[in-house]
């Protein structure tokens, strides 16, 4: 069996199985994201089908990656690691031979979300138990490269085997590739508290996961079931959307949770959420740095690469070109910051990552035009993945330095889940702008035209949300030829507006994550020495 290295070397082999790991996991959800289009006409889909296939990942992955942190102490680290990647090759396999939609979403992508649950906080764990001291932040800076090189290879590469071979064949290179990585899981070496005997706590989990499915649930179908006015909603709460009760109810069981969590530390020693975890302030604002990183990439996915695609008309493999300066960045800044500044003031690094999102964010909505981008886009985006480069460096490593040995290797697991809810609330806050916002400004904007009542009455009824100019015009084909010009010039304005707005939100939520940095250290840890 491996083992550590008792003279800390770095061990580079296991490092890139971890990468492999976090790559696999990453450039499945860009090829659902890239592939969007394809999966709709394949599986005679809509794109409610495909938010849906988006947001079960989510919401899988978010209620039980705290669950999976602890699994893995339970279970071993190693051993963990190797259920999720089998679980992910399963489900990926799936994704490749489904028939329909349904098995696509319920199989396929249930499957996957169950084994990035396990295979994730694994990850997290093994870093922290197999690394030590400055050797730790330069394996979480790889990490971080592993996302930012799954970006490239899920939207570039990706989008072009899409493009030319389909989705079914970009999917089924995934199950291949988890395969292979189960094999490679051998050179892992094990780590100290492997064969343990460490009580599961069954008690915490289902109130945990409970929680966080309905918080996540209730903030992700904002923009389909409504705010407080349904829209589509299953069903009705006294006349009103079901998503304040999923997400209060889902806060009020996260709240029972905390004195249950204390009772079950005191008495066995383990929880499934140690109170280091939320009692410790510089836990805490890592965390904050660990929802920012998928928060970035959550407004890349619902904002940013709608606009090159549907404004701009770039194909799946242009947009994942487009988005390249961003994948770059995040490279580069993951792995140079902790190895050419292993001493850097980690509060300062963290502050200027948020700087540079507030910076990135503004050159992009500098960047969209009416109908196209300009070259400030691509400077933004660069921008977005250099914070993002180096909140990767700096926030998981600010995590696990700031908790005992045990406790830092089941953080893989609340780390994982705050990188999911990062990514699902700047979702939920972002598609409301533009599922609800653009039409009530473009709604407003129509009374005041010179256009007839019929076609005013049109545009009320119709909500006009974000959508390309083709579509548009679809939509509009029926009304008076000079009231269709006069509509779509508005339209064009009001949508580009409101995508603009997306972003200024988006860089005020950077700026009061500010805010969340007083308790980082400075200096490095006793641990990191």
């Amino acid at each position: 069996m491996n083992k550590i290295n008792s003279k800390q070397t770095f061990l580079i082999l296991p490092l890139i199985i971890l990468m492999m790991g976090q790559f696999g996991t990453s450039a499945d959800n860009n090829f659902l994201a890239i592939g969007a289009r394809a999966i709709i006409q394949s599986l005679n889909a809509n794109i409610s089908d495909i938010s849906l296939a988006n947001s079960i990942y989510s919401l899988i992955a978010a209620s039980f990656m705290i669950a999976g942190g602890l699994l893995a102490i339970t279970l071993g680290l190693k051993n963990t690691f190797r259920i999720g990647v089998i679980l992910a090759a399963t489900g990926e396999f799936i994704l490749a031979f489904s028939p329909n939609i349904t098995l696509f979403i319920w199989g396929g992508r249930v499957l996957v979300g169950l084994g990035a649950s396990l295979l994730i906080p694994s990850v997290l764990g093994l870093i922290a138990a197999i690394y030590q001291k400055k050797d730790r932040a330069i394996a979480f800076g790889f990490i971080g490269t592993a996302t930012g090189i799954a970006k490239i290879f899920g939207m570039v590469a990706g989008g072009y085997i899409i493009d030319f071979f389909g989705f079914r064949v970009a999917f089924g290179i995934l199950g291949v590739y988890f395969l292979i990585l189960l094999f490679m899981s051998i050179f892992i070496p094990d780590t100290s508290g492997a064969g343990k005997k460490v009580r599961f706590d069954f008690l915490g989990t289902i109130i945990a996961s409970l929680g966080l499915f309905l918080f996540v649930i209730g903030i992700n179908k904002i923009s389909i079931w409504g705010l407080i006015e349904p829209i589509k909603a299953p069903f009705e709460i006294f006349g009103i959307s079901p998503v304040l009760f999923c997400i209060g109810a889902g806060l009020v069981l996260l709240a029972i949770l905390i004195p249950i969590e204390k009772r079950i530390e005191d008495k066995y020693g383990q929880a499934l959420l140690p109170r280091s975890f939320y009692q410790n302030p510089a836990v805490r604002n890592g965390l904050y740095g660990c929802a920012m990183v998928f928060g970035g990439l959550g407004a890349i996915i619902i904002s940013i690469n709608p606009f090159f695609m549907l404004v701009a008309h770039f194909s799946a493999g242009q947009t994942g070109v487009a988005v390249l300066p961003t994948s770059i960045m995040m490279i580069l800044f993951s792995v140079a910051i902790p190895r050419l500044f292993p001493n850097i003031n980690r509060r300062f690094a963290v502050r200027m990552a948020y700087m540079s999102f507030i910076v990135g964010f503004l050159l992009i909505a500098g960047g969209m035009q009416e109908n196209g981008v300009n070259v400030a886009i691509y400077f933004g985006l660069a921008f977005l993945g250099a914070a993002m480069g180096i909140l990767t460096s700096q926030a998981d490593s600010v995590v696990a330095n700031s908790l005992n040995k045990k406790d830092a290797e089941q953080s893989g697991g609340i780390q994982a889940t705050t990188r999911n809810i990062g990514e699902a609330l700047i979702i939920s806050i972002l598609g409301m702008f533009l599922t609800f916002i653009q039409p009530v400004v473009y709604e407003k904007s129509v009374q005041k035209l010179d256009v007839s009542q019929t076609s005013k009455e049109y545009v009320a009824q119709t909500k006009f949300a974000f959508t390309s100019n083709d579509k548009f015009d679809q939509m509009n084909a029926q009304l008076p030829e000079n009231d269709q010009s006069i509509l779509k010039e508005q339209y064009i304005h009001d949508r580009l507006l409101v995508s603009r707005l997306t972003m200024l939100l988006s860089a005020l939520i950077s700026l009061l994550a500010l805010f969340g940095t007083r308790h980082i250290p400075t200096t490095r840890t006793e641990g990191e020495k």
